[in-house]
């Protein structure tokens, strides 16, 4: 049985796709296999179980997690181990004012964000002017929930609740997976996209788009947007949904490249420069506790040598999706085969 149908017939049982993709890797090198949960499975390597939720295993801690989460607290140990970072400030929710006079001395757009979300939750890009900011900083601060009775003193006086401001880097997102120290797969997030065919408005390039997508069981999951309010980059070029674009005309969408807002995913791993998976490796390698994650990068080409100005480092992902494993373009890699053998050929790893 092929991956996508082991997930398919998974997903009938309501089991993630992530823990799905761990149990087919396992059950093709013969590896017994016990499903505790719809996110968790026993997996028996080299003699012992080692227990697997989603695709993270005993060396991608809890601990490693919550670093990850705080993207200021990543970006500050990324610094220290001699990577590029994207020049970023974190601010208060009430800290509006002062986030604005930091974006202001900014050299260019800038994007807003929550400091500890993920899944590109309340990410704004391209801001340029104050109300945008502002209506971006509404929007970020709106996806944390007000302090109750049952907040904790870690929460009120050592995590408290930020924002995150910093310089919209140019060049292409992607997002690689390291697994020890090399890197099995390499995508590039493309911002949502329809191209015409002269026929077509942008509405039904949207919906066929769609539709081709359910074949996918990632790409099922983040459809293109039909609303256009939703579709900042069609707003910014000055067309509508029902405009008929010309033959082979493509349409940017979207203002970001964040996967659900329906960006495509280009695989692009055979492309990447031997110089800029190395930086992703030692990206990875900056976050205690963490032997294997996503990695994201912006470069302004992936073929290129990584050099000062042309590619930062902008976060550490504890969990990313199972992107590689079903791109919407390119050859398809095999990254929980990966996480499972790094476990066989390096039994210390396991507890």
């Amino acid at each position: 049985m092929t991956a996508i149908e082991f997930v398919r017939k998974a997903a009938r049982r309501k089991v993630r796709a992530d823990s799905a993709l761990i149990e087919h890797a396992a059950r093709t090198r013969d590896c017994a296999v016990q499903r505790i949960g719809v996110d968790t499975v026993l997996v028996r390597l080299g003699g012992q179980w080692v227990a697997f939720q989603d695709m993270n295993g005993p060396t991608s801690s809890a601990a490693a997690k919550d670093v990850c989460d705080d993207k200021m607290a990543t970006r500050r140990l990324l610094a220290a181990a001699g990577l590029p970072t994207p020049t970023s400030r974190a601010f208060p929710l009430d800290g509006l004012e002062e986030a604005w006079a930091f974006a202001s001395g900014l050299d260019g757009p800038v994007v807003l964000k929550p400091a500890s979300m993920a899944k590109g939750r309340g990410v704004s890009t391209g801001l340029t002017d104050r109300e945008a900011f502002v209506a971006a900083w509404q929007a970020a601060t709106a996806l944390y929930d007000p302090p109750g009775e049952g907040t904790t003193l870690v929460e009120d006086h050592v995590r408290a609740p930020s924002v995150l401001v910093e310089e919209e880097v140019p060049g292409g997102d992607v997002r690689f997976f390291v697994v020890g120290e090399r890197v099995v797969s390499a995508i590039e997030r493309r911002p949502a996209s329809v191209r015409g065919d002269g026929r077509r408005s942008v509405a039904d390039l949207i919906e066929a788009t769609n539709a081709e997508r359910v074949a996918n069981p990632v790409a099922v999951a983040a459809p293109i947007p039909l609303e256009a309010s939703a579709l900042d980059g069609l707003a910014a070029s000055g067309r509508d949904l029902a405009d008929v674009p010309e033959a082979g005309e493509v349409v940017v969408l979207a203002g970001s490249s964040r996967v659900a807002a329906g960006a495509a995913s280009v695989a692009v791993t055979e492309a990447v420069h031997p110089g800029l998976a190395e930086v992703a490796v030692a990206a990875l390698a900056a976050v205690p506790g963490l032997s294997y994650g996503g990695v994201d990068v912006l470069a302004s080409a992936v073929g290129e040598a990584p050099a000062p100005g042309n590619h930062v480092v902008a976060e550490v992902e504890f969990a990313p999706g199972p992107t590689a494993h079903f791109p919407s373009e390119g050859e398809p890699r095999d990254v929980a085969g990966a996480i499972l053998d790094l476990y066989l050929t390096h039994p210390d790893l396991r507890w």
